[in-house]
């Protein structure tokens, strides 16, 4: 067998083949999936140009703030995974806008979906909670005191030098994520069930619309489990 010489040990140049194989295949996945984020990216932006074809369940002020959310999330990945690898470990950009680019999306998302399921629970007039809670002021606060959250955590974790510290702040972060998504989750089961139960509330939802709850509880359960093993 050929051999190539790396770090003062042999390595078998079938296995240096493999890993170069397997480089150039992860550096076509990271750009053909930047290239996917931007045309999700270019998409909420031709959604939100066609505002007056939306449904009537969703008001204007939901449909505009749910694809600027969704425009949000492709962008910044879009950026990321342009400028190097997935990874901090990897990306050319400063640790600190690196960081940002990596930990926002999850949150963006996530309020998307928490939009979606409060348009459709509001569609329905089925409350989960009590109807003072249950309201866009208050998913407003949260979601905004949640990405507002994961940016100052971003901050710190790139200006400091202590990886505990890093680590806590973001396992903090992440934690939060997955389980408001798992609790998102919960809220589009319990709509789906009491939609198939009440045949009357399930014929106000247009069938292309009930198709989008269960894509969300399905999407929304993916990034719940990213998010917790990211």
């Amino acid at each position: 067998d050929k051999y190539d010489y790396e770090a003062g040990e042999p390595k078998k140049v079938n296995d240096v083949e493999v890993h170069q194989v397997v480089d150039y295949a992860w550096v076509i996945h990271v750009y053909l999936t930047g290239v996917l984020m931007g045309v999700v990216a270019a998409m909420a932006i031709c959604c939100i140009s066609r505002i007056h074809f939306c449904s009537p369940i969703f008001p204007r002020n939901f449909f505009v703030t749910m694809h600027v959310l969704v425009f949000l999330a492709a962008f910044l990945r879009c950026i990321l995974l342009f400028n190097g690898s997935f990874g901090e470990a990897h990306s050319k950009l400063p640790k600190v806008l690196t960081g940002l680019l990596i930990n926002s999306v999850p949150p963006c998302l996530t309020a998307a979906f928490a939009l979606v399921l409060l348009v459709f629970l509001k569609a329905t007039h089925l409350f989960i909670l009590p109807a003072k809670y249950q309201s866009s002021f208050v998913l407003a606060v949260i979601s905004v005191a949640h990405i507002v959250t994961s940016i100052i955590v971003d901050i710190c974790a790139g200006l400091s030098d202590s990886e505990s510290v890093i680590n806590s702040l973001r396992a903090g972060v992440q934690a939060v994520t997955a389980g408001w998504g798992m609790l998102l989750c919960l809220g589009f089961i319990f709509l789906i069930s009491h939609l198939w139960k009440h045949e009357e509330q399930r014929s106000v939802i247009p069938k292309k619309s009930l198709q989008v709850i269960y894509v969300a509880v399905a999407v929304e359960l993916i990034l719940a489990c990213f998010t917790i093993y990211g």
